[in-house]
């Protein structure tokens, strides 16, 4: 697995593994804007000569050290990354969701889907408790 994007502190940080044609963002403690938006626009930088269509958004979330992102940085994401990496994709996108762990952090998972679904980009998603099955099923797909 490669490094696309590493945050200072280690909050923010995005992976391409080539082996197993997949992305991995995975997010942590409290995410700035700035760090948030590089790690997916890493993606997005690399999906130009590597459009894969599967991506595994892991997001380490608990009551001791809950997860932190703005809204700002959400509505991005539904607005701009989705679409974007959806059509580079080739409207043929799978996700492994690693379920946070706070009710506060599963309901923005939900409010983005939705927001997601009402922009009509239909994607397979699939939920996991943690990032090792979530990999794990990610590269047994074909």
């Amino acid at each position: 697995m490669d490094l696309l994007y590493q945050s200072a502190d280690d909050c923010a940080n995005s992976y391409i593994d080539t082996a197993s044609n997949y992305y991995l963002i995975r997010l942590q403690k409290k995410v700035n804007e700035t760090d948030y938006k590089a790690a997916y626009s890493a993606v997005l930088e690399s999906a130009k000569n590597k459009s894969y269509n599967k991506i595994v958004l892991s997001m380490k979330d608990n009551e001791a050290s809950p997860l932190s992102v703005s809204f700002s940085a959400r509505s991005w994401f539904a607005s701009y990354f989705s679409p974007k990496f959806y059509e580079m994709a080739e409207k043929n996108v799978t996700a492994a969701i690693v379920k946070p762990k706070t009710k506060f952090q599963n309901n923005m998972v939900n409010v983005i889907k939705g927001v997601i679904d009402k922009a009509s980009i239909e994607i397979r998603v699939e939920y996991f408790d943690n990032e090792d099955e979530a990999r794990e099923w990610i590269k047994n797909l074909i």
